[in-house]
């Protein structure tokens, strides 16, 4: 009827194929979908305790043995099936308000409105993403690539550490002479990274070193999933 933008319903109906095909415990599953106006939706897994972010806050912990440690894992290992598909998949936007926690606190990367196919030999240079867990490539306008997500995940671990308050870490920053909110971008496209609590380097080493591996400046020296 018009009222609908031909875009938005042709964007909507590439997430729901690419989701389609998607099969793994840590990847949201589509149940079912409405095509019909005006209530086009998607019908995905039911995920009780909302996002990663949410249940961070509202689960407050230091330990890394417990749950920190399982949600850190079901997250690159859904990154890792889509990394590894035929072809490739880039999810391009990558944080904890993207990925779910089920009653039985099994996480699932979900939201996948920016995410396509991945082909080397076809630039993405997009500004994508949200901030705070923007990859400096995609801040310049440099090709991304599946390391793109890496970085991501770098920041997703940082969140997690930071139990949901990965904003706080900037601000820590920002006030020892760091970058401000403003002007965070460019500082992170240049290769400014925040400095990790020192804590973390003495309680959580493994970590700490693989968030710095994750945020590399060089998307080829990143770790893979």
């Amino acid at each position: 009827n018009g009222t609908i933008d031909k875009k938005a319903i042709s964007d909507f109906i590439s997430e729901m194929n690419l989701i389609s095909h998607f099969n793994h415990p840590n990847i949201v599953k589509l149940l079912g979908a409405v095509l019909k106006s005006p209530n086009i939706c998607m019908v995905l897994e039911y995920a009780k305790e909302g996002s990663v972010s949410d249940y961070l806050l509202s689960h407050k912990s230091v330990d890394w043995i417990g749950y920190k440690r399982q949600i850190a894992l079901s997250i690159s290992k859904g990154c890792n099936y889509l990394h590894t598909r035929d072809p490739p998949v880039i999810h391009r936007d990558l944080k904890t308000s993207n990925c779910l926690v089920t009653e039985w606190v099994q996480v699932l990367v979900s939201d996948f409105g920016v995410s396509c196919q991945y082909n080397s030999d076809v630039q993405l240079t997009e500004l994508v993403g949200t901030k705070y867990f923007i990859a400096p490539e995609v801040l310049r306008g440099d090709p991304q690539c599946l390391k793109t997500d890496v970085f991501s995940f770098g920041c997703v671990l940082a969140d997690i550490g930071m139990g949901g308050h990965l904003r706080d870490l900037y601000s820590v920053n920002a006030n020892s002479g760091g970058p401000t909110a403003e002007n965070l971008s460019s500082f992170i496209a240049k290769g400014w990274r925040p400095t990790l609590p020192r804590m973390w380097t003495q309680e959580i080493p493994t970590i700490a070193k693989l968030i710095k591996k994750c945020w590399n400046q060089n998307p080829a020296e990143r770790p893979s999933f």
